[in-house]
């Protein structure tokens, strides 16, 4: 399975504090600060969180439930 990318905002707490589990947690995930993000590339607001997984672009609610939603494979 391809590492999963998730880009977190790393002035947001809960943000934080979510990215810390998965760290822990899932071995297939791999965690970004949004400023690490090319807006050039990918034109997504930086305040949120962003998984790109398999050339499909998740934002928001839609990331953490993509996150969640694939947990057992991920981890």
């Amino acid at each position: 399975m391809k590492k999963i990318e998730v880009f977190i905002d790393s002035e947001c707490m809960m943000c934080t504090k979510f990215s810390d589990w998965i760290i822990k947690k899932c071995k297939q995930v791999e965690v970004f600060s949004n400023s690490e993000l090319d807006e050039r590339l990918l034109k997504v607001s930086r305040s949120s969180i962003i998984v790109m997984r398999d050339d499909m672009v998740y934002t928001k609610s839609a990331a953490i439930i993509e996150i969640l939603k694939n947990y057992k494979n991920m981890c």
